[in-house]
């Protein structure tokens, strides 16, 4: 089943690169996707999401998705080609504890260190036939940065999208950049264009309920969904302890969700971190954080 929907070979200036959907269930599975992270800046865990989850998940991320709470800073006139949802920890306790699932979080521990924090949870998905500009894509090729257009250092951060419906190039399926987490990018090029001519553009056509986990620096971006068929998508974004973050739940997630989470995802969330509070990338010494937009309808 799963080696129907990927096992990715090609050749990079005349390098043979494989990148195949694999579980994360023992030594060896784990290596594989250190490895593929090193190397290619992005790695494939199959079968994260259960199949009893994903009959339930669509109706729950449109109903968040109909609230629209943006991240902070974020405006909505820049993201309306995209269905999406930030702070999903503040709309339903099953988001508490998704992002500690072993497949992913052991990974995300190695990478980034045992206290590794979630700098925000997110839906994200490009809406039925939007385009961008004369027709372009509705994203263009970037890295992730800690927000507010700052970037990474380094291994700082790693994004994991956790598919919610299969994906493919038809509906909207990310472009990646391989190996671009590891490369200049050239100042006099456009940036696709020089992917796509280096031999590294990559679309990965991916069953529901796997996740895809990539090194913050690898370029990337959301596609076009010209199928008619859903593309849903939630967005998990893990850093190192210490760092701002894009949106701090020691602000903005509810006293009352904030009792309740266990140990384990108070760690996750930062809840107890000492450094100044955070948003948008940026530590604000004086707590006065801005406000995250609610653009939708609350229900």
């Amino acid at each position: 089943m799963i080696a129907q929907w990927l096992n990715f070979s090609g050749k990079i200036k005349g390098h043979l690169m494989t990148i195949a959907l694999r579980a994360n269930n023992s030594t060896a599975d784990f290596e594989h996707h250190l490895a593929q992270i090193d190397e290619h800046g992005i790695t494939v865990v199959a079968e994260v999401l259960s199949p009893a989850e994903l009959r339930t998940l669509p109706a729950l991320i449109d109903r968040v998705c109909a609230i629209r709470e943006l991240h902070p800073l974020q405006e909505d006139a820049k993201v309306q080609h995209f269905n999406m949802c930030s702070n999903l920890v503040n709309h339903d306790p099953f988001f508490e504890q998704l992002c500690l699932r072993p497949a992913v979080y052991s990974i995300m521990q190695q990478l980034l260190g045992a206290n590794t924090v979630l700098s925000t949870i997110a839906a994200l998905e490009p809406r039925l036939g939007a385009t961008g500009e004369n027709g372009s894509q509705v994203q263009a090729m970037h890295r992730d940065g800690l927000g507010g257009g700052v970037e990474v250092e380094g291994l700082q951060g790693c994004q994991s999208l956790w598919l919610i419906d299969a994906m493919d190039q038809q509906n909207g399926a990310t472009r990646f950049g391989i190996g671009t987490h590891k490369l200049t990018l050239p100042a006099d090029l456009d940036t696709e264009d020089w992917v796509r001519s280096e031999g590294r553009l990559l679309q990965m056509s991916l069953p529901a309920g796997c996740v895809i986990i990539y090194d913050a620096r690898i370029l990337h971006a959301m596609s076009n969904n010209y199928s008619g068929r859903r593309r849903r998508a939630l967005a998990c974004f893990y850093t190192k302890t210490g760092l701002p973050r894009m949106c701090d739940q020691r602000f903005y997630l509810s006293p009352e969700v904030q009792r309740r989470v266990s140990p384990q995802t108070r760690v996750l969330l930062g809840l107890d971190s000492p450094e100044p509070l955070s948003a948008g990338g940026k530590f604000y010494a004086d707590g006065d954080l801005p406000k995250a937009p609610m653009v939708g309808k609350e229900v």
